[in-house]
């Protein structure tokens, strides 16, 4: 009697460790910086935590569905790109940020940490780059730089917040917005 006393008593107490363990809420995809070479980025993997700059190489597609939460940390852990102090997103092949009304895709600040990131720089070099129901906060000098020459910036449904500088900055003069 003993025996079974003692079994059932240590298998009461697994059970009760098990159902008091802390659980994450969501999943968490933390990225440290570099390459992003043909990516598709879910809300089942959000928040995606940018700790140092990311690059979308020639060639190469990051795709964003509606409902994923981008993050940047205050910082840029690699200390490169245009700003060393501050995280960056930088397209040299192709995005496609498909958010909806209903479920936008963010970039904002990681929760809980003040300061800024940079923003997200379309290169000469980027083949294409369309941004519906997406929502940009907490950068610092432009939520979208735009530099591509081959193809036309397409902007649409998307919320700017103002932390920076302006919302657009564009030195190849194709860009195309609508509500």
């Amino acid at each position: 009697m003993n025996c079974a006393y003692l079994r059932l008593a240590f298998v009461s107490a697994l059970v009760l460790v098990a159902a008091l363990a802390p659980r994450d809420a969501t999943a968490s995809t933390v990225l440290t910086g570099g390459n992003l070479v043909n990516q598709t980025w879910t809300p089942a993997g959000s928040p995606y935590v940018i700790e140092g700059d990311v690059t979308v190489p020639s060639g190469s597609t990051l795709t964003i569905q509606g409902g994923t939460d981008v993050e940047f940390v205050n910082g840029d852990m690699l200390a490169s790109g245009l700003d060393a102090t501050r995280t960056e997103m930088t397209i040299n092949g192709s995005l496609n940020i498909a958010g909806t009304t209903a479920n936008p895709v963010t970039f904002e600040m990681q929760q809980g940490q003040t300061g800024t990131w940079y923003g997200l720089v379309i290169g000469a070099g980027a083949t294409a780059a369309t941004i519906t129901g997406a929502s940009f906060a907490g950068y610092s000098g432009y939520a979208i730089t735009d530099s591509m020459t081959g193809a036309t910036l397409s902007v649409t449904r998307t919320a700017i917040w103002g932390s920076g500088t302006t919302a657009f900055t564009s030195t190849a003069g194709r860009r195309r917005s609508t509500r």
